[in-house]
């Protein structure tokens, strides 16, 4: 775990901020890359070229980013995951007086793109540090950037967030990846790198939403229990309740004028 008193975010190469399955470290080859990458700026046609790695396929225009023209979304070598984001953040700490919110965010994109694949999740989440890149890019946006790109950025980072922890939620290490995300956050937050409680209210709604309308966990109902049946039906009350209370204002005034000023009482649970 971090040190608490940190003045800097550590780098990620130092902090297990994944806990979702085996660790996935760098190839002896992408270990030689980075060491020499980083000697250098990290630009946008470095980027690509790393991404074009990752994917097996190779942009037809020169430097251009290989997404465009690819059909195939699947990870070949995921190592280039690590390669890529240590270099950003790494990029992020030698620059820190260049503004590289618009990097960031394409960088974002990309991956939130590549993501929509599952065998493409389970690679991503199979790094130690992906939630320590993931915060350490909202941290950079609100030291250098304005407050329209930090909002950006974070927006970015909990879309990524929430196709990852829905992903780990089915699988047998949801729990500890999101223990070890709350620990991060805690010290991000205690050092003054981030904000968490947007972070926390956009994540959890995320992924409120995500789960409850996930028909292939409501497939599984039968395997789960009476009980799991339960916490889903109250997930998706609580999404209606809570994140769309906006939309009937009249019929909360109804219903406080029927109850005569008493509070109504809430679903009953069945265990």
């Amino acid at each position: 775990r971090p040190a608490a008193d940190s003045s800097t975010p550590p780098s990620p190469s130092h902090v297990h901020g994944g806990g979702a399955g085996a660790a996935c470290p760098l190839a002896p080859v992408s270990r030689m890359m980075k060491s020499k990458l980083a000697q250098y700026t990290f630009s946008e046609a470095t980027y690509h070229s790393l991404l074009e790695i990752l994917l097996q396929h190779v942009a037809v225009h020169a430097s251009a980013n290989p997404l465009q023209d690819n059909d195939s979304v699947t990870f070949h070598n995921a190592s280039m995951i690590e390669l890529i984001f240590e270099l950003v953040c790494s990029e992020t700490s030698a620059h820190s007086g260049k503004p590289m919110t618009g990097f960031h965010l394409r960088v974002l994109r990309d991956f939130e793109s590549l993501l929509q694949k599952p065998c493409n999740r389970e690679a991503f989440a199979a790094h130690q540090n992906w939630q320590q890149w993931l915060l350490a890019l909202v941290s950079a946006s609100k030291k250098h950037g304005s407050r329209s790109s930090e909002r950006a950025v974070m927006a970015a980072v909990v879309r990524v967030l929430v196709l990852l922890f829905h992903h780990l939620m089915v699988g047998p290490c949801g729990a500890r990846a999101l223990s070890d995300f709350n620990c991060l956050m805690a010290h991000f937050e205690a050092n003054g790198f981030l904000d968490g409680s947007e972070i926390r209210r956009r994540l959890n709604e995320g992924l409120l939403q995500a789960v409850s309308y996930d028909s292939a966990i409501r497939h599984r109902l039968p395997e789960r229990g009476a009980v799991f049946a339960n916490i889903l039906e109250w997930l998706s009350f609580v999404e209606q309740s809570v994140f769309r209370f906006d939309a009937a204002p009249a019929t909360r005034g109804t219903g406080a004028a029927a109850g005569e000023g008493e509070e109504a009482e809430g679903p009953e649970m069945h265990g």
